[in-house]
């Protein structure tokens, strides 16, 4: 093999560098030439690479890579963890080192149940399309009762009737909707011709549905706290709880519910309270001002967690926000809100932290 870079550096194809030092070579999400570096091995705890502190690297030419040999303890890490040093040293421009130090979840979807399941059943009671409604509500843009919603922008009564309105308006929602399948190259099912939508109703079984968390989530969540290397922080699109109701019902007839029937309606209770504890940071879009996907929602947080995007690992379950925070340079996991286990996974690896059973036994 040839030499590059340093006098002592060698070049190392993937197949290679796992023969001669025992690595493990995983992909890394976000990044098309990446991967991530595992190497526990045997030995004093002041000589040896620990499951406890992988190093990522991002490759932009994998095949060569300079890889020079195995360290000795302190000379390629940082002060900061005397106890573990990388197997291999990284020197040439090809390589960098990126240690995280955040991971950051989404909550609806990802650490809850996702309001998705929701607007879905609805749009199958209703006899609308699949996604009718959730296509809806991203095409209202950001002016949007849902979006300003998130925003702070509207209290809840006045959302719950705008957001109503703006779903029961087929012309527009039907024009969106072709939209939606054409530009995926579905056959455009039959629309409706009149839909007259209860946002209250709606809202109240989206809210319900994100209540509970995901046990899987939950153990994940506080694996990675007890390990002290990471902060633990929430990015979530959420609203403010109501502090109190109207006079009389929406459309002027009725009784208007009490605040704890309001808030019994919206899924809102000492669950909230649990859930919160969960994270060092709990970031919400009703208290910042800005929601998802805008890139100055992703930057507050980094600001507040005091991290650079590379050293953050970030889940949510909606490809715009992964998108917004890859652009930022983040690296993002895609979380399927019936199924956590392969975002774990992927997330052990990224860590070095077992999160799963399955990775009890690989780590």
């Amino acid at each position: 093999m040839g030499r590059r870079g340093a006098s002592s550096g060698v070049e190392w194809s993937g197949d290679e560098l796992k023969s001669e030092f025992g690595v493990l070579i995983y992909p890394t999400p976000g990044y098309v030439e990446a991967a991530f570096i595992h190497a526990p091995r045997p030995g004093p705890s002041a000589g040896c690479l620990h499951a406890s502190c992988p190093t990522v690297i991002r490759i932009h030419d994998f095949a060569r890579a300079d890889v020079y040999g195995a360290t000795t303890a302190g000379s390629a890490v940082s002060h900061e963890r005397p106890s573990f040093f990388p197997l291999a040293l990284f020197c040439s421009d090809d390589v960098d080192v990126m240690p995280f130090k955040a991971v950051i979840f989404d909550i609806g979807g990802v650490v809850v149940g996702s309001p998705l399941f929701a607007i879905n059943r609805y749009e199958k009671e209703h006899g609308l399309p699949f996604q009718y409604l959730n296509v809806a509500i991203t095409a209202q843009g950001r002016g949007g009762a849902f979006q300003q919603f998130e925003r702070s922008e509207l209290d809840l009564y006045t959302f719950y009737r705008r957001f109503g309105q703006e779903l029961s308006d087929v012309e527009k929602n039907n024009a969106a909707f072709t939209k939606f399948c054409q530009s995926r190259g579905q056959e455009v099912p039959k629309l409706p011709t009149k839909l007259k939508v209860d946002g209250r109703e709606l809202f109240g079984q989206m809210m319900r549905t994100s209540t509970t968390v995901d046990p899987k989530m939950r153990t994940a969540i506080m694996r990675l706290k007890e390990t002290g290397r990471f902060t633990v922080a929430a990015l979530t699109n959420n609203f403010a709880p109501p502090t109190q109701v109207p006079a009389s019902a929406e459309g002027g007839g009725g009784k208007a519910p009490s605040l704890d029937e309001e808030l019994q309606h919206l899924g809102l209770g000492s669950s909230q309270d649990q859930l919160r504890k969960l994270f060092d940071f709990y970031i919400e879009s009703a208290v910042v001002g800005k929601r998802k996907p805008d890139p100055e929602f992703y930057e507050y947080a980094l600001n507040l967690l005091k991290v650079k995007p590379s050293e953050v690992v970030f889940l949510d379950d909606i490809g715009p926000n992964l998108k917004a925070a890859q652009k930022l340079g983040i690296t993002t996991i895609r979380v399927d809100s019936s199924d956590s286990t392969p975002a774990l996974a992927q997330l052990s690896k990224l860590t070095g932290v077992p999160l799963l059973e399955s990775a009890n036994s690989k780590l």
